[in-house]
């Protein structure tokens, strides 16, 4: 049977029984807390809603808005796996500030254990429904439109894979041949929605998949959601950029004609509306030219020359033998340095006679927000560990990451003061964590009452104890050095 023992926080009566000389328990942090973060996500209503799902079924008396804000913790911690998450649930500061006012007994061996098991955060995360989870996720998507955080009305789709070691327990995993490696792959397919605004990227929309889903069925998913959940699409996108994956004339003519989206994507090489544009680049009137820089692979930054041209009125096939008439831009690409010359097809409903080069900018801005919002995701969020094998899990887990990535982006822009301190923090301790900050819980045993602080205020209230404490014992006629040794067995701290 686990006992637990009430305390109450009130920071004056903990004070003064740490200074008193009181019997006193402190609990350091392993994690650290950023109180300005917190604090700032939950003046803005991210909070509220980030801690919003609710489970089908029961919370073992935890508490629900606990249990999600854990969750979140474990997110901002930048921990994969919930087998991870025993150093942040007996952290002291940071499960005090969720509302743990209970104080768990030692155990007989002196470990000290969490406040809950992990096992009941793992079985929190099965209840949550994937409705749920769409539920909240574009009610977080609803708000930042209503604070006005998604700027421009230009988005991609883009979409990875998580891969696991077989279908074997995950639940809602598919399989699909990988011809490169020449091997079967198991696990799911995501596709999410974002800006391409470079300086306030978003993540809008996502869903969730087998991984031989067809990415166009996902994309369809995202633009459901979103018309049911947060605004008519079209409110909210004006130009959608898509890349291969998502090549079909059914789809594009959707896009253009039910929901009234422009769109720009990639040729495909093989196809015949592809090659029909490439045959037609010595008869093209007009180009329009530009000089531009980009780093290569390595770091290395190359200058190319870009040459563009447009044509109207082609028709755009695929392979079920549907067409839809579209625009085309050929770019005649060459390497200053080598001299290489790369020729790319574009596709978009866009006009294409006075400003062909926009459908490549706004391609080109893809590329890039994609590879860095893709590195960032899975680099620091790792959005690519399967949090469980339950398909609720899974996806819960992707909606709390792209709601956590949309806020602490924002939190970036607004108080880059304090952004720049914790990520040179970040790197000063190796850690990819904005849960930084060293603080700790002070237990007053006898008077059942705690609070918290940061470390360099607790030794100052501890040191102010400790000299209390000595000089009581020094009037009392004992020895300098004796009185030391008596405090420093009398607090085991």
């Amino acid at each position: 049977m686990k006992e637990y023992e009430v305390y109450i926080q009130d920071r004056e009566a903990a004070k003064a029984a740490v200074v008193g000389g009181e019997k006193i328990e402190v609990m350091g942090t392993e994690y650290g807390h950023n109180d300005h973060l917190i604090d700032w996500l939950k003046e803005k209503g991210y909070w509220e809603i980030i801690t919003g799902y609710k489970a089908k079924v029961g919370d073992n008396g935890t508490g629900v808005k606990k249990l999600n804000g854990i969750w979140a913790l474990m997110g901002l911690g930048h921990i994969g796996r919930i087998q991870q998450a025993d150093p942040l649930l007996r952290d002291g500061k940071l499960m005090s500030d969720l509302g743990f006012n209970l104080r768990r007994k030692e155990a007989v061996d002196g470990k000290r254990k969490g406040v809950i098991h992990r096992d009941t955060l793992r079985n929190h995360l099965k209840r949550i429904d994937s409705k749920e989870s769409d539920k909240v996720f574009y009610e977080h998507t609803k708000l930042l439109r209503s604070q006005k955080k998604l700027r421009g009305k230009e988005y991609a789709a883009d979409g990875f894979e998580i891969e696991v070691s077989s279908m074997s327990g995950y639940e809602g995993a598919g399989k699909v041949w990988d011809d490169k490696k020449k091997r079967w792959k198991y696990g799911y397919k995501v596709v999410y929605v974002f800006n391409i605004n470079s300086e306030r990227p978003r993540i809008i929309g996502l869903s969730l998949g087998p991984i031989q889903m067809d990415e166009r069925k996902l994309l369809r998913e995202i633009l459901k959601e979103l018309g049911e959940k947060v605004a008519p699409v079209k409110e909210i996108i004006e130009v959608i950029v898509l890349d291969r994956g998502y090549w079909g004339a059914e789809l594009f003519e959707d896009l253009h004609e039910v929901y009234g989206l422009e769109l720009v994507t990639i040729g495909i090489k093989s196809h015949h509306c592809t090659r029909q544009v490439l045959g037609m680049a010595s008869i093209a009137k007009k180009w329009q030219e530009r000089r531009v820089r980009r780093r290569n692979n390595k770091g290395k930054e190359i200058e190319y020359i870009r040459r563009v041209t447009g044509f109207t009125g082609l028709e755009v096939g695929d392979d079920s033998n549907r067409v839809y008439e579209m625009n085309a831009v050929l770019m005649e690409e060459t390497n200053l340095e080598t001299g290489e010359v790369d020729q790319v097809v574009y596709f978009t409903t866009l006009a294409v006679a006075r400003n062909p080069y926009k459908a490549v900018e706004l391609y080109d801005r893809r590329w890039n927000i994609e590879n860095r919002c893709n590195r960032r995701l899975s680099q620091e969020w790792i959005e690519k560990i399967p949090v469980g094998r339950k398909r609720n899990a899974i996806y819960g887990q992707l909606t709390m990451i792209a709601m956590l990535y949309n806020v602490t982006r924002i939190y970036e822009e607004e108080n880059r003061k304090e952004a720049e301190k914790l990520r040179e923090e970040m790197q000063r301790r190796g850690r990819r964590s904005y849960l930084l900050g060293q603080s700790v819980v002070i237990y007053a045993i006898e008077r059942q009452v705690y609070t918290t602080m940061d470390e360099e205020s607790s030794c100052r209230l501890i040191k102010e104890r400790s000299l209390l404490k000595v000089s009581r014992l020094i009037e009392q006629g004992e020895d300098v050095r004796e009185a030391l040794k008596k405090i420093m067995a009398e607090d085991d701290l």
